[in-house]
């Protein structure tokens, strides 16, 4: 990886912001299941994979058999130093899965934990990481449904409007001027 190596390492510290909401607040305000499979369908991944749509399961049913939803918010807020400079696509691809997925994974196992605790199901943010290659890309089922969860947004759920609103914060992303924003997010949730 050639010119691809970034030095990831204490660029960035993280704060963990949690909230519970009943799952009728939480679908009165933030979800839209049509309009988010409208986005979905725009995406290079579109059924690519089990946990994005079209989905095999009615949507608003695997809502419905939850009363609450806790949700987890992981900000990383990256030092002035590393924002300053421009990066290319392949050293950001890098910086974002040696940050921004290192997190993510953290997360997950704090999802697990609640999981079970809560005797509920965790959404993941992004895709599941279960399997490298998903099996519907070969349409094959899922190699492993008892594992699969899906992603917070695959089931019409608007973080970009739920962060401002519950956290004070808005989603960032990375602009075309290729470099890291002030802060970058990992939102998942648990429904119980």
């Amino acid at each position: 990886m050639k010119g691809q190596f970034v030095d990831c390492e204490n660029v960035y510290k993280t704060t963990t912001f949690t909230k519970t909401l009943s799952l009728d607040e939480f679908m009165k305000n933030y979800v839209d299941i049509p309009k988010f499979e409208i986005y979905c369908s725009l995406c290079k991944n579109y059924n690519k994979s089990w946990e994005c749509p079209p989905h095999r399961i009615d949507v608003e049913k695997y809502w419905k058999q939850f009363d609450k939803i806790k949700i987890i918010a992981v900000k990383l807020d990256f030092t002035d130093d590393f924002r300053s400079k421009s990066y290319t696509s392949d050293e950001l691809n890098y910086i974002i899965k040696n940050t921004l997925y290192v997190e993510r994974s953290k997360l997950k196992k704090t999802l697990i934990n609640l999981e079970d605790e809560l005797d509920g199901k965790y959404l993941y943010g992004g895709r599941c990481d279960i399997c490298e290659k998903c099996a519907k890309r070969t349409d094959e089922p899922c190699r492993f449904p008892d594992l699969m969860r899906y992603s917070v947004e695959s089931i019409g759920s608007n973080i970009q409007k739920l962060t401002p609103d519950i956290f004070d914060f808005s989603l960032k992303w990375i602009e075309k001027d290729m470099k890291i924003p002030e802060y970058l997010v990992n939102v998942c949730a648990v429904l119980y």
